[in-house]
């Protein structure tokens, strides 16, 4: 039996470079990808002598893509990671832990770094943060006293909670000893676990039968795009109403491209009424009867104003299907409640 390992990360967070020191150091089978392109998810299968003390030896180590990284969008990317994930837990391979690296040399923490690792948070769920490693990286760009101190605002600011969830805090300076250090945690970790902790995205995909959309992560990064969506369509009204200069047309032509492979991301990610019900009726059945009800009447509470926004606007019709569908709503959460 083999253990599965993820490396995972924001864009430029040094993942291959993780790899290959693992590869310079032991001998590795090409293993394979989900995808024949580029920038999918690939995965190693690792044999060294380091790895003989431990049963739990045969590594297959997965290189997971970034978010903001592909061309072929995070709706994708996160499919492959719900697939690959489900794959391991559905086989009942038990999962080894997940790597995530941060590069310390970074200033400031972008938007693309909070981004990835609020899906990577709820990817994993409270409760799959146990196993879970933090790993700063390209030590070799920084002194040491600037990164001891970027370290500490990173535990005591956004790695806090994730820290509190039992993850541990490791340091990667780029040597295959370095990298054998955390992978030698990792299993020993799994060598002393009974039972290790699936993840939040495993039992949504495999134990509750869930759509890649309708997982916490998928929510997530529907509004993630949404918000992104409206960012560049401001963008782009705003320069087109100030410049009038030609030059600015091939940037506008992107920005405009980009805005419809946003668009694209967020209409497979939609819900819609049918999907909204089965996943309420998940929620208060399969998961947790009282959580369930408490998110519908939280949504219900919302449709009211959403309900009179369009009422008054030019789609009346729609404002009229939409009072039907939250009619509906009530009708079977009533029927529901009467079931159960």
């Amino acid at each position: 039996m083999y253990v599965p390992v993820s490396v995972m990360g924001p864009p430029d967070s040094g993942k291959s470079t993780f790899i290959q020191s693992l590869r310079c150091s032991s001998q590795t089978s090409p293993g394979g990808s989900l995808h024949s392109r580029n920038k999918k998810i690939e995965w190693h299968c690792i044999d060294s002598d380091r790895l003989l003390d431990h049963p739990n030896g045969r590594l297959v180590v997965a290189e997971i893509p970034s978010f903001d990284d592909t061309l072929e969008g995070d709706k994708e990317t996160l499919r492959q990671i719900a697939a690959w994930l489900a794959h391991c837990y559905g086989m009942g391979v038990k999962f080894g832990g997940a790597i995530y690296l941060h590069d310390i040399s970074l200033p400031r923490l972008t938007s693309s770094v909070r981004r990835n690792l609020d899906l990577f948070r709820s990817i994993c769920g409270r409760v799959g943060l146990s196993a879970v490693v933090l790993s700063t990286t390209k030590w070799c760009c920084i002194n040491n006293a600037t990164g001891e101190q970027r370290e500490r605002q990173l535990k005591d600011g956004l790695w806090k909670d994730i820290i509190a969830s039992r993850s541990s805090v490791r340091q990667f300076d780029g040597t295959p000893e370095s990298a054998w250090k955390i992978l030698n945690f990792i299993l020993d970790r799994v060598q002393n676990t009974y039972s290790a902790e699936a993840l939040r995205i495993q039992k949504e995909v495999v134990d509750l039968n869930y759509r890649v959309q309708e997982t916490d992560a998928g929510r997530l990064l529907h509004s993630m795009l949404v918000d992104i969506r409206t960012l560049y369509r401001g963008c782009i009204r705003s320069w087109k109403v100030q410049f009038q200069d030609n030059d600015l047309t091939g940037e506008l032509e992107v920005f405009t491209e980009y805005e419809k492979c946003l668009t694209k991301d967020i209409k497979a990610l939609e819900l819609g009424f049918r999907g909204r019900l089965r996943l309420l009726m998940r929620n208060a059945v399969s998961v947790n009867y009282e959580n369930g009800l408490l998110w519908l009447v939280a949504d219900l509470r919302e449709r009211p104003v959403r309900l009179k926004a369009r009422c008054y606007g030019p789609f009346r019709n729609k404002g009229l299907r939409y009072f039907s569908q939250s009619l509906a709503v009530c009708v079977y959460i009533c029927l529901l409640g009467y079931v159960i």
